[in-house]
């Protein structure tokens, strides 16, 4: 998305709102947040997998579709854990280019669950509509 440069001492406009940006994020702090919230589901999926595998081994017969299944879960770890590595690798050299950057509001409005946005090193807020949780 392409943004006319901000004026000095302007806040830039959100994307999707409109309204002047409060809180400027920059682009290594998000990408660092982004890779540790990575990290809390690559430990997530592990303990997932590690239960079903667990409680998989008292059953006295297996199915190939479950095997695959849980091979699944294994695949999502790996992947997750991978993406972790990659924006780790490169938060130190991500930048926002000059005259763009992005609020914490335009995070606000692109996510259904506030915990999502821990992390940033400023308070989320109060949500105007209830988290989503399976």
């Amino acid at each position: 998305m392409s943004k006319a440069p901000q004026k000095s001492g302007d806040a830039p406009e959100g994307p999707r709102t409109g309204t002047r940006a409060t809180h400027e994020l920059s682009a290594h702090a998000l990408v660092s947040s982004v890779a540790q919230q990575l990290s809390g589901l690559e430990a997530l999926s592990e303990r997932l997998e590690r239960t079903l595998g667990a409680s998989l081994c008292n059953c006295h017969e297996i199915s190939p579709e479950t095997i695959r299944s849980l091979q699944s879960a294994d695949f999502i770890r790996q992947s997750v854990r991978d993406m972790r590595a990659i924006l780790n690798t490169i938060a130190p050299n991500v930048s926002w280019r000059e005259g763009q950057s992005l609020s914490l509001a335009d995070l606000r409005q692109a996510v259904d669950m506030r915990d999502s946005l821990a992390g940033l090193g400023m308070d989320v807020g109060a949500s105007t509509e209830e988290d989503i949780w399976f």
